[in-house]
């Protein structure tokens, strides 16, 4: 899941279930032996679903004015394909929403973010962005006397033997997008210090 916070004060999240998919279609029996939102290693996860038909595994969203709820009833997002969109979003002052989704799927832009039915997908320009589950954040910079709204967006590469993350930007709003196509961080956490480096296994979302 990916959270954003809009300019009304809501936490928008954006998310993959199988919310309201046909019952068999889930990975069963469901999980009941978590602790505070963690699953059992003995839970099979969509990889190792054996269900017949498979729930396609997507995305909704939902909204609270707290993380602690009450949410939303959670609401299909439109996709492309099916399966997983890895969605990332960012929501302006406006409210408008823009948002970038697994490679081959592209960008996703709306006029309002709680509008879904407005939501539209195209694949942006420039250099063609690798990796998965994206991380999306705007900054505001001044250029020439104007002050321009610049995206970035990081991406989860290499896999699970050598994880890192690329870096994009764009400064139309995700209508084209550039960057080197070259690892920026890796999966070691350096402290100041004497504290020793942290290796993870992944560097998703960092």
């Amino acid at each position: 899941p990916t959270v954003a916070r809009a300019p009304t004060g809501e936490y928008v999240m954006w998310y993959t279930t199988n919310y309201g998919e046909a019952p068999g279609s889930q990975c069963g029996p469901p999980c009941t032996c978590g602790v505070n939102g963690t699953s059992c290693l003995s839970c099979p996860n969509d990889q190792q679903c054996s269900a017949e038909p498979r729930s396609p595994m997507s995305t909704r969203m939902s909204y609270a004015y707290s993380p602690y709820g009450p949410w939303s009833i959670p609401v299909l997002v439109p996709a492309p394909t099916q399966g997983d969109t890895n969605l990332a979003c960012v929501i302006r002052a406006n409210a408008s929403l823009v948002c970038l989704g697994r490679p081959g799927l592209g960008m996703l832009h709306a006029p309002h973010w709680q509008n879904v039915s407005s939501y539209t997908w195209h694949i942006p320009h420039g250099v063609g962005i690798r990796g998965e589950d994206p991380m999306v954040w705007m900054r505001h910079v001044e250029q020439g006397g104007e002050v321009v709204e610049v995206l970035h967006a990081v991406t989860h590469g290499g896999g699970w033997g050598d994880p890192f993350g690329y870096h994009y930007f764009s400064t139309d709003g995700g209508f084209s997008w550039g960057g080197k196509q070259r690892k920026v961080y890796d999966n070691t956490v350096e402290f100041s210090g004497t504290r020793p480096s942290l290796i993870l296994s992944r560097r998703e979302r960092p």
